[in-house]
């Protein structure tokens, strides 16, 4: 019997094929093994992506919710001064919340109502009166150190709370260039330095993951028993032959692909699906702020003929009372009644042919005929390729203000009549007094002439310039455009020329020094500072310079806060040795004794080098006359 020499071959390809069996059976168990472990950290993965992108879409629309607020609500009280804007609004009826405010109590309005997202808005700063939002916890604490270091960048940490792994999730909310300016000068900013891009507060979101992992696990459990058949029937393929083998293998390859494209349409559909509930929840919130707004709001249609009306808030009925359906396919023009020559029409039409914005204040009628003052705040609305669609108008009652305005303005003009008419009588009378004073110094010339006696001509001659001095006030006051007072600078340097003029010849070098701030004073201070002045200059002119003597005279006059300082020095012969100024019998002391106490000034004498004064004092309070 010859032996079979196929024999050796065929258990050579038996255990040929039995190894590779093994081997491929072992390659297809390691492969389903490798695409579980996949598919878990996949899942992992897209629970941790999905809960970020859910976080980062809340932020965007509690950010977008601000902005908003701040455009349709914000911006028209601030041109009316009634309607304030306070951190603290609780507190004034008619008060509005600044966007902090309205953010804040936004973020915990959230939090109370629904028991999966939580938010909260804080800052190292104090946003409220008594009150500050600060970091509540450890992580909120990390936020915000890293997002000062880093704003752009969100900051995220998995926890678990409350016994559930959740998404902790923190962005930067920084200064915008249009919040700059509001934030350094509104009396409840807590600081008035802002600048761009600075980070003004955190929003910190609180996402369960549980949701997105019941999603993710009822999605991938139907994963795993599809693998887990396939591993059966490739099981069973193995141990039918390698042709099934292979064609098991064919078909594995065609499922992974058919797998992979449904779930990247799966994707899609998940992220179309989460793209239109945010714009749904958007447009759901401008509907809400449009409709709690104390404004009026309508809308007009810029692609139709005459814009027609296409929209108004409860606002605007209750202003108006017209209805949405009585106005709608309307031009609002009807509001106008007759008065269709208004200045602010102009405006109006060329903001309108143009597609700009503007602000205007029309004349207009309610539905019962009653007349009221429409403030009208214009904004065009163009799509995303620059098309003009619709406007907006933003309208405001403001017959209170108008009214007010018009009143007050008759009531200024009135003042102004009554004022103006006493400014000339008090002109008139300061005229009439300057007037009288120099007939009387007049007919002290004219007594002087009647008489040869040294001492009486001397006393003569003293008196007429001193009612010269108080004629040379009443001057300056009538010369003044403000009867409350004059500068007494040039007051002195006037009355101090004067009597140089009058009481030196060429042949005597008498110089003034003049070093005079500008300083407006009342009469009653001027007064007895310019007779101080008369007499010590006289003074100085009459016994300083003996014998044809030259010399220098300073006058100063400087003020620090309220303190006034007045010098008058000259570089004469000074005081004879044991003369006590304040115990003098010359009248001149006596006068500026007496004005030193009634100008209520430190007085002080200085005979080193000639002769110095100097007085210290403040103006004198009275109250106005007119």
């Amino acid at each position: 019997m010859k032996p079979d020499s196929s024999q050796p071959l065929s258990t050579l390809k038996r255990n040929f094929q039995r190894h590779f069996l093994v081997l491929v059976l072992v390659i297809f168990i390691t492969g389903i093994g490798g695409v579980a472990l996949s598919l878990i950290q996949s899942s992992r993965h897209f629970i941790k992506q999905e809960a970020i992108n859910a976080a980062e879409q809340t932020t965007q629309t509690l950010f977008s919710a601000r902005d908003l607020y701040n455009i349709a609500v914000i911006q028209w009280p601030k041109s009316s001064s009634k309607v304030p804007i306070l951190s603290n609004y609780h507190q004034y009826p008619d008060g509005v919340p600044v966007p902090a405010t309205f953010l804040i109590e936004l973020t915990e309005k959230i939090k109370n109502s629904t028991t999966s997202v939580s938010t909260h808005y804080y800052s190292e700063y104090s946003w409220y009166t008594n009150q500050k939002s600060g970091a509540r916890d450890q992580f909120e604490q990390q936020a915000l150190v890293q997002l000062t270091k880093n704003p752009q960048k969100p900051f995220t940490n998995l926890e678990t709370l409350q016994g559930k792994l959740t998404l902790r999730y923190a962005t930067a909310d920084v200064m915008k260039p249009a919040c700059v300016a509001c934030h350094n000068t509104h009396p409840d900013s807590p600081k008035k330095d802002w600048r761009v891009g600075e980070m003004r507060g955190v929003l910190a979101v609180n996402y369960p993951l549980d949701q997105f992992q019941d999603h993710v696990n009822a999605s991938f459990t139907g994963h795993f028993a599809f693998l887990g058949g396939v591993m059966l029937i490739g099981l069973g393929g193995l141990f039918l032959g390698v042709r099934e083998s292979i064609r098991h293998q064919l078909r594995i390859r065609m499922n992974q692909t058919l797998e992979q494209v449904n779930q990247e349409l799966e994707n899609r559909v998940a992220q179309r699906t989460a793209d239109l509930q945010q714009q749904q929840a958007q447009l759901q919130l401008q509907d809400q702020a449009i409709a709690a707004s104390n404004n009026g709001i309508i809308i007009a249609d810029a692609q139709q003929p005459d814009n027609p009306v296409v929209f108004v808030n409860q606002a605007f009925e209750t202003m108006t009372g017209y209805s949405l359906n009585e106005v709608r396919g309307r031009n609002c023009r009807f509001l106008q009644g007759n008065n269709h020559n208004q200045p602010g029409l102009k405006i109006l039409r060329a903001a309108l042919k143009n597609g700009t914005n503007c602000k205007v204040i029309l004349d207009n009628q309610r539905k019962n005929g009653t007349r009221f003052w429409n403030e009208l705040n214009l904004s065009p609305i163009f799509d995303p390729q620059g098309a003009l669609t619709h406007f907006i108008g933003i309208q405001m009652d403001v017959t209170e203000r108008i009214e007010a305005e018009e009143n007050m303005r008759q009531m200024n003009q009135k003042l102004k009549n009554s004022l103006q008419e006493k400014e000339m009588l008090l002109k008139e009378i300061h005229h009439r007094v300057k007037n009288n004073l120099l007939i009387v110094s007049s007919l002290l010339n004219w007594q002087g002439e009647l008489t040869q006696e040294p001492s009486t001509l001397a006393m003569l001659n003293d008196s007429q310039k001193r009612i010269k001095t108080l004629a040379l006030i009443h001057e300056k006051m009538y010369q003044s455009k403000d009867l409350t007072g004059t500068d007494l600078g040039e007051y002195l340097k006037t009355l101090v020329a004067e009597l140089l003029s009058s009481m030196t010849t060429p042949d005597r070098q008498i110089t003034i020094d003049y070093d005079l701030c500008y300083l407006e004073m009342n009469i009653e201070t001027v007064t007895p500072c310019g007779l101080i002045v008369n007499e010590l200059v006289i003074n100085a002119l009459e016994h300083a310079f003996p014998n044809g003597r030259s010399g220098n005279i300073y006058l100063g006059l400087t003020q620090t806060n309220d303190q006034i300082v007045l010098t008058v020095r000259d570089d004469g012969v000074g005081f004879a040795p044991g003369i006590d100024y304040q115990n003098s019998e010359s009248m001149g002391w006596q006068l500026i004794c007496l004005f030193v106490e009634q100008l209520e000034a430190k007085l002080e004498v200085n005979h080193e080098l000639g002769t110095a004064v100097k007085l210290v004092f403040s103006e004198l309070n009275y109250h106005r006359r007119i």
